[in-house]
C-alpha cells in the first residue's frame, strides 16, 4: 500500500512536471515558486503516506492484540483429538512403556515426534513425562522432589481449564506462552499399580522469554507476529497480573476505565488498544507514538526525491547542453553557496555526532560489561568457594546458577575451564543450535592465559550479528584460575536500528528543514545584496547622451559603493561630453543650415539680377516694349522674393524652441482636425481608431506644433502614395503605463534601407519640390516636449511611423 501511494504521488508530481514543461513555462517558474511547489507537494504527500502508514501500524497491532488474546488452540485440540486413541493403541508405544530403562523418556519422545508431533506440531513445544503410581519427580532447578501425579493434578486444580477433548487441559500458568497439558492412561496389567501415565506437554511461546537475546535465535515459527517495541499488560479483577515491554503500566486497571474497549487511545505518549477477553479480565496492547522526527522524515525524504526528479528534468527536458543549463547568475551562484555551506556543516556535524555517539556507546558498553562480569565473578567465587573445582562440579547445577545469576545481572554467562571447553551456561540454545563452538575464542584464552590479563574485551561474530564479549578469569582457592567467565552482550538488533534510525532521521530532517530555511534566507538575502547591482544595471541599461541621466544613491563606502561611486563619476564625464558635443553638433548644424540658406537665397538672387540688369538697358535704349518688359520682370521679382520668404520662414520654424510654451492638449481633437484638413483627397482613405471616447489623452506640448507634426507626417504618406492605385492610411492612438501611442501607417511605396539613416536630417528630400525640412521640424519638434519618435518602412509596402507622447499625471 505504501509503495503504491509512494508511486502513485511521484507519477502525479511527474505528471505535473510535463505539463509546465510541455506548456512552455520553465522559462517563467522562479526559484521561490520551484521551492513552494517542492514543499507543498512534498508535504502533501508525507500526510498521506503517514495516515496510510498510521492505518497500516494500527492493524497490525490488531492483529498483535487477536495474537496476544487468544487461548485456545483450535487446531490443536482438535488435532490432539484424533491421535489421542492411536497414541493409546499404539503398540510400539506400549512396548517402550513397559520395558524398563534409563533411556525410556528419550526413546519415547523420539518415538512419538517421529510419528505422531511433526508437520503442525512443529511449532509447538513437547515434554514428555511418564509416571508410575508412587513416582517421585524431581524439579529443576530448585531440586525438590514431589509426587507426579499430584504435581500435574495440581497444575490442573489451579491453571487449568476443559477442552473439548476430556484428556487435553488448557492452563493459564504463564502468560508468555500457551500451555496445554495432555494425559494418556497406559494399564500395563491387571492391577492399580501396573498403571502407567503420560503426561504430554506443549508449549507455544507468545512473547520470547530471556535477556539479551538476539532476534538470530529467536524460532520464526513460533509466531508470525512480530512483538517488537509492542507492550502489553493483563489485568485481572482490575489488578496488573503480567505486563511485557517498556511501558510503565499502572497496577490498578482503574485509570484505563475512562477509555473505550477495542478502540485506539493515546495515553502517555503510547497508542493503546484495550479487550476484553474474559469477564474481568482485560488486554492492553500498546505501541510508542511515532515521534515528530519520524513524521517529519518522510516529508524531508519525499522533498530529497522530488528535488532530484525536479533536478533530472531541468538536466533532461529542457533539452539544453550541460554547459548552458548550469550557466548561473550571480544571484544564483550566491545562493548557491549559502545552501551548500549549510549542508556542508550539517554533513560535518551527523559524520561527528555519529562518531561520538558511537564511541560514547561502545565506551558505555564496555564500562557495563566490565561492571558485569566483576559483579558475576564475585558472585560465583562466594558460591563456588570452599573446595569445589569445576571438574567436579556438576554440569546442571552450575547452569542452573548461571541462569539465576543471568536473571539478576541482565546478561547471558558462558563458564568455560582451564582448557577452554565449555562447562555450564544459562543460554544453552546457542551452543544446541551449533551458533556457537563450545570452545572458548582463542584470542580471549591467550590474553588470559598466556599475557596474563585480568579482563579481556572484543566483538565477536555469529554469521552477521555482531555482539560484545568480556572474559575474566575465575579464581577459586588456588593462585591459578579454575575456569574463564564469558559475558556476550546480545544487543536486539531492532533496538539498535531504532536508535540509529532516529539518530539518521533527526539528521535528515536537519538537513532538509534547515536548506529550506537556508534557501528562503538565501534568496531573500541573495536579493538585498545584488539590489543594488540590479539598480546598477538598470540605470546602465537606460543610459543615453541626448538626456539627463540619473545618478544612484548609495550612503555605504563598501566594494558596492565605489562601483556606484565610479558609475555616478562616468554619468558626470558623458554630461559633460554630452554638452560638448551638442555644442559641436549645434555648430556644424548651423554651419549646413547656413550654407543651405546661402544656397537657397543664391538660387533666386542670380536671375533678380539678371532680370534687373536686363530692366536698366532696355530702360536706357528706351525700348519700345519697355512697359510690357517691366511688369513681366516685376512678376518674375515678386515671385522669387515670394520663394525667399518662405524659405526664410521655414528656417525660421526649425530653429524655433519648442519647450518654451507648454501645456496640456488633448491629442485626439489635433488628430481629427489634420484628418479632416486632408480628408478630401479622394485618392487616399485616412482611418483614425481610438477607444478614447470618454477619457482625453493629455499630453505636454503646443497645440501647433503638434498640428505641424501630423500635418507634416500625413502630407508625407500622401505624397508616398498618391501614385497608388487605393491608398490608405491608419491612424490609432493607445494608452500605455506612462505613454500615449500614436502609429500612422500607410501602403505607399515605403523608404529603402540607404534612405532610412537620413530621413530626420534637414534639408534632406527625395521629393523635387520641398526644402526637406519637414521630418526634421517633426524630429525636432517630439524631442523639445520629451517625446519620442521612430518608424519602421520597407520599399514598396509602405511605412510605420510610432510616436510616444508623455502622460500628463492627473
Amino acid at each position: 500500500n505504501l509503495f503504491f501511494i509512494f508511486t502513485v504521488c511521484t507519477l502525479f508530481i511527474g505528471l505535473i512536471f510535463l505539463v509546465l514543461f510541455l506548456s512552455k513555462q520553465k522559462t517563467n517558474i522562479s526559484t521561490e515558486t520551484y521551492l513552494l511547489m517542492l514543499v507543498i507537494f512534498a508535504g502533501t504527500t508525507a500526510i498521506i503516506i503517514n495516515r496510510a502508514e498510521k492505518e497500516v501500524r494500527d492493524k497490525h497491532q490488531l492483529k498483535a492484540t487477536n495474537y496476544l488474546s487468544q487461548t485456545h488452540q483450535a487446531d490443536l485440540e482438535s488435532a490432539y483429538s484424533t491421535i489421542y486413541h492411536q497414541i493409546q493403541n499404539d503398540t510400539i508405544v506400549q512396548k517402550i512403556i513397559s520395558q524398563q530403562h534409563n533411556q525410556q523418556d528419550e526413546e519415547l519422545t523420539t518415538y512419538l515426534q517421529a510419528t505422531y508431533f511433526k508437520g503442525f506440531w512443529e511449532k509447538y513445544t513437547l515434554q514428555l513425562t511418564l509416571c508410575s503410581k508412587g513416582e517421585q519427580l524431581e524439579i529443576q532447578p530448585e531440586n525438590i522432589l514431589v509426587n507426579c501425579s499430584e504435581y500435574f493434578s495440581n497444575l490442573v486444580n489451579d491453571f487449568g481449564e476443559q477442552t473439548v477433548e476430556p484428556n487435553l487441559k488448557l492452563l493459564h500458568a504463564d502468560p508468555e506462552s500457551i500451555y496445554y497439558l495432555g494425559l494418556i492412561e497406559f494399564n500395563q496389567g491387571a492391577d492399580s499399580a501396573s498403571l502407567q501415565q503420560l503426561y504430554l506437554e506443549f508449549f507455544y511461546t507468545i512473547v520470547p522469554k530471556g535477556l539479551g537475546y538476539p532476534e538470530l535465535l529467536v524460532d520464526q515459527n513460533l509466531s508470525d507476529v512480530d512483538l517488537t517495541a509492542y507492550s502489553f499488560a493483563r489485568y485481572e479483577n482490575d489488578i496488573l497480573v503480567y505486563k511485557f515491554g517498556n511501558f510503565s503500566y499502572h497496577t490498578d486497571f482503574r485509570y484505563l476505565e475512562e477509555y473505550p474497549e477495542e478502540s485506539f487511545f493515546y495515553f502517555m505518549n503510547y497508542r493503546h488498544y484495550k479487550v476484553k477477553v474474559a469477564p474481568d479480565n482485560y488486554l492492553i496492547v500498546s505501541r510508542p507514538k511515532v515521534l515528530l522526527t519520524e513524521r517529519l522524515s518522510t516529508f524531508s525524504i519525499l522533498f530529497l526525491v522530488f528535488s532530484l526528479i525536479l533536478f533530472f528534468r531541468m538536466l533532461i527536458l529542457f533539452g539544453k547542453p550541460s554547459k548552458a543549463t548550469f550557466n548561473f547568475n550571480f544571484q544564483t551562484r550566491l545562493q548557491s553557496v549559502f545552501t551548500g555551506s549549510i549542508a556542508v556543516i550539517i554533513l560535518l556535524l551527523a559524520i561527528v555526532t555519529m562518531y561520538y555517539v558511537r564511541n560514547s556507546r561502545e565506551t558505555n558498553l564496555t564500562d557495563q560489561l566490565n561492571e558485569k562480569t566483576y559483579s558475576v565473578l564475585i558472585e560465583l567465587q562466594h558460591k563456588l568457594s570452599g573446595g569445589t573445582q569445576l571438574t567436579d562440579a556438576d554440569s546442571e547445577s552450575l547452569s542452573g546458577l548461571l541462569r539465576k545469576f543471568s536473571m539478576v545481572f541482565f546478561s547471558d554467562i558462558n563458564l568455560y575451564n582451564t582448557s577452554g571447553q565449555l562447562i555450564a551456561t544459562s543460554r544453552p540454545e546457542i551452543f544446541e543450535k551449533g551458533l556457537l563452538s563450545k570452545n572458548i575464542n582463542p584470542q580471549a584464552f591467550e590474553e588470559l592465559f598466556v599475557d596474563d590479563k585480568l579482563f579481556y574485551f572484543t566483538d565477536e561474530k555469529i554469521g552477521s550479528l555482531t555482539y560484545y564479549s568480556s572474559y575474566v578469569p575465575l579464581f577459586l582457592n588456588e593462585n591459578k584460575p579454575s575456569g574463564i567467565i564469558n559475558l556476550p552482550y546480545f544487543a536486539r538488533q531492532n533496538e539498535v536500528r531504532q536508535s540509529y534510525y532516529q539518530m539518521l532521521f533527526t539528521f535528515i530532517n536537519l538537513f532538509v528543514i534547515l536548506g529550506i530555511i537556508g534557501i528562503f534566507i538565501a534568496l531573500i538575502l541573495s536579493k538585498i545584496l545584488t539590489k543594488p547591482l540590479q539598480v546598477l544595471q538598470r540605470n546602465l541599461a537606460n543610459i543615453r547622451i541626448d538626456k539627463q541621466n540619473e545618478k544612484i544613491k548609495w550612503n555605504k563606502s563598501d566594494e558596492i559603493g565605489k562601483l556606484i561611486e565610479e558609475y555616478n563619476r562616468m554619468v558626470d564625464k558623458l554630461e559633460q561630453s554630452a554638452e560638448l558635443l551638442k555644442h559641436s553638433e549645434r555648430e556644424s548644424a548651423w554651419r549646413d543650415v547656413a550654407r543651405q540658406i546661402a544656397h537657397e537665397i543664391k538660387n533666386p538672387l542670380t536671375p533678380m539680377k539678371l532680370n534687373v540688369q536686363f530692366l536698366e538697358k532696355a530702360y536706357s535704349e528706351k525700348d519700345p516694349d519697355f512697359k510690357e518688359k517691366i511688369k513681366t520682370i516685376t512678376a518674375s521679382l515678386i515671385e522669387q522674393i515670394e520663394s525667399l520668404n518662405n524659405v526664410a520662414e521655414m528656417f525660421a520654424d526649425f530653429s524655433k524652441s519648442t519647450t518654451q510654451h507648454l501645456s496640456e492638449i488633448d491629442l485626439i481633437p489635433i488628430i481629427q482636425s489634420s484628418v479632416a484638413l486632408f480628408k478630401n483627397n479622394r485618392a487616399v482613405e485616412i482611418n483614425f481608431a481610438h477607444q478614447h471616447e470618454a477619457a482625453k489623452t493629455l499630453a505636454p506640448a503646443d497645440g501647433k506644433d503638434i498640428l505641424r507634426i501630423f500635418n507634416n507626417l500625413l502630407k508625407n504618406s500622401i505624397q508616398s502614395i498618391s501614385d497608388a492605385s487605393r491608398g490608405e492610411i491608419k491612424i490609432s492612438i493607445v494608452t500605455q503605463q506612462q505613454w500615449h501611442i500614436v502609429r500612422i501607417s500607410d501602403n505607399g511605396k515605403g523608404i529603402d534601407d540607404e534612405t532610412k539613416q537620413m530621413i530626420f536630417q534637414p534639408y534632406f528630400t527625395t521629393k523635387s519640390t520641398g526644402t526637406g525640412l519637414g521630418l526634421a521640424i517633426v524630429k525636432s519638434i517630439m524631442n523639445g516636449i520629451g517625446g519620442e519618435i521612430e518608424f519602421e518602412s520597407e520599399a514598396g509596402k509602405g511605412s510605420v511611423f510610432t510616436l510616444r507622447f508623455k502622460v500628463v499625471s492627473p
